[in-house]
């Protein structure tokens, strides 16, 4: 569906502990995304997966978890959490505590990690 319509190959991570609602076709700044809707741990959690290419990450913190370099933050009373794999990016909104969605996405496998 996402194909030719998002400017990046759109490979959704499998979240663990999250099930997927839905998806559509959405806009992040002057971006077209690939707008994915699950419910982690009772919660809404909307991803934005996009091409990241000289997007700011001014006013977000850096975090590394394992090999992989998050940034994170809060905006409008929701966590976000924006990462980079293999030139894709995803952007995570959730109303939970940046820990806990820092530990979704530690917990959860990528395209790029090894087997």
């Amino acid at each position: 569906f996402f194909a030719g319509r998002v400017p990046v190959p759109v490979t959704l991570p499998s979240w663990r502990g999250a099930r997927p609602l839905g998806a559509r076709l959405g806009h992040l700044l002057d971006r077209d995304t690939a707008q994915v809707f699950y419910e982690l741990r009772g919660q809404p959690m909307t991803m934005h997966v996009f091409d990241p290419q000289g997007m700011s990450m001014r006013g977000m913190q850096r975090r590394v978890v394992g090999r992989r370099v998050l940034f994170v933050g809060t905006k409008l009373g929701q966590s976000v959490l924006v990462l980079e794999d293999r030139g894709v990016g995803y952007l995570l909104t959730a109303p939970l505590d940046k820990d806990e969605l820092v530990r979704a996405v530690a917990d959860t496998p990528f395209p790029s990690d090894p087997n």
